[in-house]
């Protein structure tokens, strides 16, 4: 009878350090909130909408430079005339990255070297390029049928007139993206992505007037670094010969040899420039 006694507390005991080390290798109980989340220091300064707002139209259609963060948001739904279905997003937004009127005053520094390093300060300091603000943009396209997905995005300061919003006229913007009104409750969106070039039906619908024709075979890049990436992907994953630089000025092309420059590619460009230059005979002539 003892030994059955001691079996049995045994294997409550051997079950009762199971149950403990179970739940000591639950998880903590997670709990999210949003003002619990981000720092106060992010909202020092900046109004909050914390219930209701009265609003005022159209002065609410604009800016509320108050807040740290506000967007314009539009999207739909589009049947094109052979019954095509897309839809559309089309979103700005504002970020404030300090207070309005909060400024550093950095020519009261007593670091700065009076009459050099002072004054080119202040004139950084009141430069219409400084701001507190920035714009940033995402705009996008389905086109159901087709099962495709055009996205693109872009941001910018909100100084210069490169991206801005007024309420009275309505416009916001973001370089030439821009949401504006053109009547009493209408709104005209304009956005446009480099897809719509390198899709032949996406051109001859956005551009029907386009002289262009077949296949892409320009690509605009955002800027010197995407174009050096790709052309040397090019260059490197296909049998093609490479044939640059060239700097595409207004008037005319400027073909650019480095000194590391191949025999190939010398008489390439030479060949390349000789064609060009023929070309523009013929148009002057007819």
């Amino acid at each position: 009878m003892l030994r059955k006694t001691l079996l049995l507390i045994f294997i409550l005991v051997i079950v009762a350090a199971a149950a403990f080390a179970a739940l000591q290798r639950r998880e903590p109980e997670v709990q999210a909130s949003v003002l619990a989340g981000a720092p106060a220091a992010d909202w020092a300064g900046f109004a909050r909408a914390t219930g209701t707002q009265p609003l005022t139209f159209p002065a609410d259609y604009g800016p509320h430079p108050d807040y740290q963060t506000e967007w314009w948001y539009y999207t739909g739904n589009l049947d094109a005339a052979d019954g095509r279905r897309f839809g559309f997003q089309f979103t700005i937004f504002r970020r404030a990255l300090t207070p309005e009127g909060e400024t550093t005053d950095y020519a009261d520094s007593t670091d700065c070297d009076p009459g050099n390093l002072c004054e080119s300060v202040e004139s950084v300091v009141s430069s219409d390029w400084r701001s507190n603000q920035v714009y940033l943009a995402h705009f996008a396209i389905s086109d159901i049928d087709a099962d495709a997905f055009y996205p693109a995005g872009r941001f910018s300061r909100g100084a210069a007139g490169l991206a801005g919003a007024t309420a009275e006229p309505y416009r916001v913007w973001l370089e030439d993206w821009s949401v504006e009104a053109i009547a009493p409750g209408q709104v005209r969106l304009r956005a446009q992505t480099a897809d719509a070039a390198l899709d032949p039906r996406l051109r001859s619908r956005a551009y029907a007037h386009s002289s262009l024709s077949g296949a892409a075979n320009l690509l605009i890049m955002p800027n010197l670094d995407a174009a050096n990436i790709a052309y040397n992907i090019t260059r490197q994953m296909t049998d093609g010969v490479a044939i640059g630089p060239i700097l595409m000025g207004i008037s005319k092309p400027g073909h650019i040899l480095t000194p590391a420059s191949t025999v190939r590619r010398v008489v390439n460009m030479t060949a390349l420039a000789a064609v060009e230059a023929q070309i523009r005979d013929k148009l002057s002539e007819g």
